[in-house]
């Protein structure tokens, strides 16, 4: 599955997700959650990137909401969690394994 991201304002994003089939999804990241989830050590399209990239290991693309803020994922997640990380985790793991560049 290939992830395209542009944003739409400072805190929009639209993502298209292309696969089998294409689906298209509204995002909202706040500044608050932005800097709560990555201590503003990587970019919001980044964390989009790799929040994506942790739902569809867990659900096909024509499962994920077509409009939600970022959050709603966390919230998701801690619900179903049952030994499972939560999206934080997984999103400094994925960082922790492929370093960004921040220059």
């Amino acid at each position: 599955m290939a992830i395209s991201i542009t944003s739409k304002d400072q805190d929009t994003f639209s993502v298209i997700v292309t696969g089998g089939s294409t689906t298209t999804h509204t995002v909202t990241i706040s500044d608050q959650i932005h800097s709560k989830l990555t201590g503003g050590k990587i970019s919001k399209v980044t964390l989009l990137e790799k929040s994506f990239e942790f739902l569809l290991q867990r659900e096909p693309n024509t499962s994920i909401l077509a409009k939600f803020k970022l959050e709603v994922i966390s919230q998701m997640s801690a619900a179903q969690k049952n030994g499972k990380c939560a999206l934080k985790e997984i999103v400094v793991a994925r960082l922790i394994a492929k370093p960004v560049d921040y220059n």
